[in-house]
């Protein structure tokens, strides 16, 4: 058991826009667990005397060996039933959602993924083979559990140091945030008293999760240098866990706080299932990247940008996620054009608000290309900019290089296609007047 537990919190899955891919990854590690599951429970059965060799358990089928031991070890079976219960709460997995009835009890879920039917399925199935329902049904993080509970029957009799997972991650957050070696002090320092106020603040939650969620609600402020300092360590102490429950409560944690609703991009649901996955896309139908409502109901957040794609952020609800991305991937510009000022919202990040444009033409030789014109795209979140072609332009964008640095391109407008703008001029960089506040469309604390 220790070694299949060390391998799936080694390799956790990573769900993949590419579906193959992660059932690719449940399928190559649920056979495993299903298997050390069925000799852990086959083996507490041996030492109560039940005959494996019996036909009911000559096959693969976690339920009925669930079901036996409950005749002959009831508080062994109500222990790994009560373990499995405060997984599905830990994990904010409701089972009053039709697609999460299987997880109302450790034996129904058995009935769905623990039989001899199911495991087979999984251990010969071939990535050109489609899983059916299987897939939907099986929660790796469960099985993890479930291993772990029959671990601590294996090692401890007494059933009061049996654990559950709600138990194991308040000890790992507790140890993060009280170091002994952290909250040393000589008596009358200066630190004694930094100290005292931390005790003081902690014992005002009912767990260390809870004063750790209020932590990072405030931005690690929660009091004096050294409180907000110690805590902030913790988190990334606990950030960097090797168990997936620990790695799940920093990310159920830390989610977005409301965002502005000024600009709400719209939605296209990919998939069967409704309102679970969704491109979110401008009015001008450019994707800002992908929102995903996970079992728990957050929505998990890949925004649609060069480098690593990966989840950036997490939200509660399917509006804060999609606003998220526009927040992310637009923003505010200062434009001049006519000699009439205003501000407009462009799609983009940074400077790449305003983008080059190329149009190319082969000449001659397969081999031989030419640019035959080139200017800069302005694509506006809204068709009432009003600027017009022959007109001359400024534009202005906050640069990420610095607080009063912007972008700038001037020259004349030469298409305007509803949301998109095309000029012909020159980009630079500047600085902004002394004193001039450069918008970044948010705003400021008082």
């Amino acid at each position: 058991m220790d070694d299949v537990i060390s391998i799936l919190e080694s390799a956790p899955v990573q769900p993949d826009r590419v579906s193959q891919i992660t059932v690719v990854q449940v399928m190559n590690r649920a056979p495993m667990a299903h298997l050390s599951i069925e000799r852990a429970l086959k083996f507490l059965l041996r030492k109560h005397g039940i005959d494996l060799e019996d036909r009911t358990h000559k096959h693969h089928d976690l339920r009925k060996h669930l079901e036996t031991l409950r005749h002959c070890d009831t508080d062994t079976a109500a222990y790994l039933e009560h373990a499995f219960n405060a997984a599905t709460s830990f994990y904010n997995l409701n089972a009053n959602r039709p697609e999460l009835k299987h997880l109302q009890s450790l034996g129904s879920y058995f009935s769905e993924v623990g039989t001899a039917r199911a495991f087979e399925t999984m251990r010969y199935w071939e990535i050109d083979q489609s899983p059916d329902d299987l897939i939907g049904q099986i929660w790796l993080p469960l099985h993890l559990e479930i291993l772990r509970a029959l671990r601590g029957v294996y090692l401890y009799e007494d059933e009061k140091r049996r654990h559950t997972v709600v138990d194991r991650v308040e000890r790992a957050v507790r140890e993060a945030m009280w170091s002994d070696a952290d909250l040393a002090y000589v008596p009358g320092s200066a630190k004694e008293v930094n100290v005292s106020e931390y005790i003081a603040w902690l014992r005002t939650h009912a767990t260390f999760r809870r004063a750790l969620g209020e932590a990072i609600r405030s931005g690690f402020s929660i009091g004096n240098q050294f409180m907000n300092k110690t805590v902030a360590q913790a988190y990334e102490i606990l950030r960097q866990s090797k168990d997936p429950a620990v790695l799940y409560l920093t990310t159920r944690l830390d989610v977005l706080p409301p965002q502005p609703r000024d600009f709400i991009p719209e939605v296209e649901w990919l998939g069967p299932v409704k309102e679970r996955s969704g491109m979110v896309k401008t009015p001008s139908g450019h994707n800002l990247g992908f929102i995903d409502r996970s079992a728990d109901g957050l929505w998990h957040i890949t925004p649609s940008r060069d480098g690593p794609v990966s989840v950036a952020a997490r939200a509660k609800s399917q509006t804060d996620a999609r606003c998220y991305l526009a927040q992310l991937l637009t923003g505010p510009a200062t434009l001049t054009a006519a000699g009439i000022g205003k501000t407009a919202r462009l799609v983009g990040e940074g400077r790449e608000k305003i983008q080059l444009n190329y149009e190319w033409e082969r000449a001659g030789r397969a081999s031989e290309i030419r640019t035959i014109s080139w200017s800069h795209k302005l694509e506006f979140w809204d068709t009432d900019h009003e600027i017009q072609v022959g007109q001359a332009i400024r534009v202005e964008v906050k640069d990420d290089d610095g607080d009063n640095v912007v972008y700038v391109l001037e020259g004349d407008v030469t298409d305007v296609d509803a949301h998109v703008v095309c000029v012909v001029g020159h980009d630079y960089l500047d600085l902004a007047m002394p004193g001039e506040r450069v918008d970044d469309g948010q705003a400021d604390d008082d």
